[in-house]
């Protein structure tokens, strides 16, 4: 990873849920991999928030709902998150030079937001237990397509896996063009369906919500946290 800007992406839900949080006024996220680690770091005055199995972790002020983190809840507060395979990925990570967190719902600001690095891309999908998930190939291959496409010219070349991962989203948005909705193409991952076995409908209908937020959280190596940022300033 050194030398590299990592992405990270877990759809479903992480990545997309520190993103809304981070909208809905929350100052800086601190992931951690572990559930001890993330009641132990840190002030006491920062809320905890995560989950394992999909569910919230007892004793934790929130779970991994986006819908969870609304600026009445997180406005001006930082949070400490732990998730089942997106703060891992993170974690697996950590030697990137730059570290940022894309999801559906901020897909053109981390194109954009990569448009304007020099260095080579890691796009890291976190998966579900170390398997590969749908979601997040799909929208690994969206970053892929737009930063690699097949009809001009780029300076970005990909390898097998993006190539992959591109010709999925593709295959994808055949579909969507057709008459299907995203919602519609993710609710056939194995882990979309556990969420809706769970009730969580609305979570996986959010994370459907493309470019719904302008910015991307980058790590701010400085103080450990996940900020806001817009094409490498912070906002």
């Amino acid at each position: 990873m050194a030398g590299r800007v990592a992405v990270i992406i877990d759809v479903l839900r992480a990545s997309t849920t520190m993103t809304a949080a981070l909208h809905a006024g929350a100052t800086g996220i601190a992931a951690f991999s572990s559930i001890d680690d993330a009641r132990s770091a840190g002030s006491e005055r920062m809320l905890t928030g995560g989950e394992r199995s999909g569910v919230r972790i007892e004793g934790f002020d929130l779970g991994n709902s986006p819908l969870e983190y609304t600026s009445e809840r997180v406005a001006g507060r930082e949070i400490r998150f732990t998730t089942s395979n997106g703060t891992k990925a993170i974690s697996a990570c950590e030697m990137a030079d730059q570290l940022v967190i894309g999801s559906f719902v901020n897909a053109n600001a981390i194109v954009e937001f990569l448009k304007h690095q020099s260095r080579s891309v890691a796009v890291v999908c976190a998966g579900t237990d170390g398997r590969p998930t749908l979601e997040d190939s799909l929208f690994a291959g969206l970053i892929c397509d737009r930063l690699c496409p097949r009809s001009e010219r780029s300076r970005w070349q990909a390898g097998l896996a993006a190539q992959a991962a591109a010709e999925m989203w593709r295959t994808a948005s055949r579909q969507i063009q057709s008459g299907a909705t995203l919602f519609d193409v993710l609710s056939r991952s194995p882990w979309a369906k556990r969420l809706l076995d769970l009730g969580r409908e609305d979570d996986v209908r959010f994370a459907c919500e493309l470019d719904k937020f302008d910015f991307v959280p980058a790590l701010n190596r400085a103080n450990g946290l996940f900020v806001r940022d817009r094409n490498g300033q912070r906002v």
